[in-house]
Parts: C-alpha cells; sequence; structure tokens
C-alpha cells in the first residue's frame, strides 16, 4: 500500500512529467474512484486548463490546476501515475489526462481502492479529513502530545491518519525497529526518551525511504528491517528471528531481542 514516501516520489514524478501542458480531455473508466460530485464539472474545470504545481500531504497528492483548485489522488493499496505518449493505454487504468502533443498521465490501480477527488483547498480538505499532521512536517511537541494522549499500541497510533499522516503498516514496522520500541506497547506509558527516539526515526526512515525512491528492499540489509520483513528471517542485527503478530487488527513484524 503507497504511504509518505511513495507518494512523495509520486509528486516529484507529477512535477517532472505533467506541469504546464494544456489538458484536451479527461476521460474515467471506473467512476467508482471518483469522490467528487459531478465528473461533468470536474472535467470542465480540468479541460483547457494547465497543472501549475503539485504538492503532497500525507498519502494524498494535490496537484494544483491554475487558479482553480486542487485535483486530488489517494492511492489507496495498489494506486500509481504512468505518464506516457501514444495510445497503448497502461493496464488497470482508471483515469486518464490526455495532454496536448499526445501525452497523457494515467492513474494506474489494479485493486481499484484509489480515489480522485477535488478541492478548493488543500488546508479545507485536511480539515475536512481530519487528517493529523503531516509525519515529516509535524514537531517534536506537537508528536509527544499526539501519541501521549492515547493508551492504543504504539503501532496503531502511528498508523492513525488522524493522529499522523503519512505512515502506514509497512514503515511504521521500521520505525520500531530502529526505535527499540515493541508494536505492542501502549503509547501512553512510552517515556520522553523512547518518544524522541520514535520521532527522530520516523524522520529518518522516511527519508532513507524517499531516497530509496520508496523501494523498501533497497534499504541497506545491515541496518534496516524492511528487506528481511518475513516470518523467521534473521534479525539485519543477528539477535535472532523476526516475529509475526497482529496489532489492531493488522499484521506487524519485529525482534522480539531487539523491541522488548
Amino acid at each position: 500500500m503507497p504511504e509518505l514516501p511513495d507518494v512523495e516520489i509520486f509528486t516529484r514524478y507529477f512535477n517532472k512529467t505533467s506541469l504546464s501542458q494544456t489538458i484536451t480531455s479527461v476521460e474515467v473508466f471506473r467512476t467508482r474512484i471518483l469522490r467528487c460530485s459531478s465528473f461533468k464539472a470536474l472535467r470542465e474545470r480540468l479541460d483547457g486548463s494547465r497543472f501549475v504545481s503539485a504538492e503532497r500531504y500525507g498519502k494524498y497528492l494535490f496537484a494544483r490546476i491554475g487558479k482553480d483548485g486542487y485535483l486530488v489522488f489517494h492511492f489507496g493499496m495498489t494506486g500509481s501515475l504512468c505518464y506516457f505518449r501514444g495510445k497503448e493505454i497502461p493496464r488497470s487504468t482508471r483515469f486518464m489526462i490526455d495532454f496536448v502533443h499526445d501525452a497523457r498521465l494515467a492513474f494506474v490501480d489494479p485493486r481499484v481502492f484509489g480515489k480522485v477527488d477535488f478541492t478548493e483547498s488543500v488546508q479545507d480538505y485536511v480539515k475536512e479529513k481530519r487528517l493529523g499532521p503531516d509525519a515529516m512536517n509535524v514537531g517534536l511537541a506537537t508528536f509527544k502530545s499526539i501519541i501521549q494522549a492515547s493508551g492504543r499500541p504504539i503501532k496503531a497510533e502511528l498508523m492513525d491518519q488522524k493522529r499522523i499522516a503519512g505512515i502506514g503498516n509497512i514503515y511504521s514496522d521500521e520505525i520500531l525497529f530502529q526505535s527499540g520500541v515493541a508494536p505492542t506497547d501502549r503509547s501512553n506509558k512510552l517515556d520522553d526518551g523512547q518518544l524522541a527516539d520514535i520521532y527522530r526515526n520516523m524522520k529518518k526512515v522516511l527519508k532513507a525511504a524517499i531516497a530509496k525512491h520508496a523501494d523498501p528492499d533497497a534499504l541497506p540489509k545491515k541496518y534496516y528491517l524492511l528487506p528481511h520483513r518475513g516470518k523467521e528471517e534473521e534479525c539485519p542485527r543477528g539477535c535472532g528471528h523476526i516475529k509475526r503478530i497482529k496489532v489492531s487488527g493488522r499484521t506487524a513484524y519485529y525482534c522480539p531481542a531487539c523491541q522488548k
């Protein structure tokens, strides 16, 4: 499932490929991905317009349409973007934007859990969805106050988009491994030192993942859990085997020796 590093890469890809080109048409192939009230109104906004920038908040990509609001992408479990030329439409394309000079941007989503929406304001959309602070931009004091207010397992707290926006199942495991904290530890039982470690490693892990183009297996195998994220895989620190458990209904991988 795309998490913050993936969406950051998609945003950079969008900015590199899809800005300052006149939109000639918009097509939707699976209407269930649309969250805006009217596809006709969305198409009228986009036709003849140009994207001027794109930004990320949590797991959402906001593409600015001139001065006329933002096209919003949420990538669900399997969504991605593909910029291409020609008539060969990528398989599992659910939404497509045609530009001049035979260029196209496809929203590809095999499992159709993604969303395409429209908003006049990023801030209003974040408020409407009740998203917490973005994981890359939240300050330490705010982070501590959010986490300490909950008695849930820390893994569930990190993954709750209404608490901290951007972290999902995969990177929460890595953040907690780097911090030496078990995924089942109660958030309100963690001390200031542990919370500071989680905060620091959250930033470190997300930056490292972005640098590796959001490929978890490309992270250094000697130091990171994710290339070994599987039941009975060896801990990268040589402390034993990785274990798999359920935390708040989600699968968690961790090292019992390193994360007591």
